[in-house]
């Protein structure tokens, strides 16, 4: 009796693990806004709002974040996070990075926006998971609306 008890303990024990062990599924990272917090000739500092969401049935704690934002398919910036946080299983959280750019980029980006108030940018990186250095990595397209961030640029 105490054999087959034995043994259906160490399987449910092997399972349990075996879910533990279970590399988790890449959070979805959006565009969720871009702020102009300071300009000057040389630079520019954004604050990039970024929208976290994860998909798995566990807390997923990120140590870190990369990221490389593309308008119009051309790199504007990049930068990373090194602020911890932890996004609530099959929730979200938004996510503040600091960003800077030059005044060239900048300009070339603004004269390929014509009249438009949309643009099509592209969010690329990964996110570092805990203490386990583990790197998911993340892809996002969609259009932007850039009547806001227009409206803070000096003119």
């Amino acid at each position: 009796m105490l054999r087959p008890l034995s043994i259906l303990l160490l399987a449910l024990w092997l399972g349990a693990c075996s879910s533990l062990l279970k590399k988790p599924e890449a959070p979805q990272v959006a565009l969720a806004g871009v702020v102009l917090t300071d300009a000057s000739l040389f630079e520019q500092t954004f604050i990039l709002k970024l929208r976290v969401s994860n998909p798995n049935n566990f807390d997923l704690p990120i140590s870190a974040l990369h990221y490389q934002l593309e308008f119009a398919g051309k790199e504007f910036m990049r930068g990373q996070n090194g602020a911890a946080v932890t996004i609530p299983q099959n929730g979200s959280a938004y996510v503040e990075v600091e960003a800077h750019t030059n005044l060239l980029e900048l300009a070339r980006q603004l004269r390929s926006l014509g009249t438009s108030d949309k643009l099509s940018y592209r969010l690329k990186g990964d996110v570092v998971v805990g203490d386990i250095n583990l790197s998911l990595p993340f892809d996002r397209s969609g259009e932007f609306d850039t009547g806001g961030l227009l409206r803070h640029l000096p003119r």
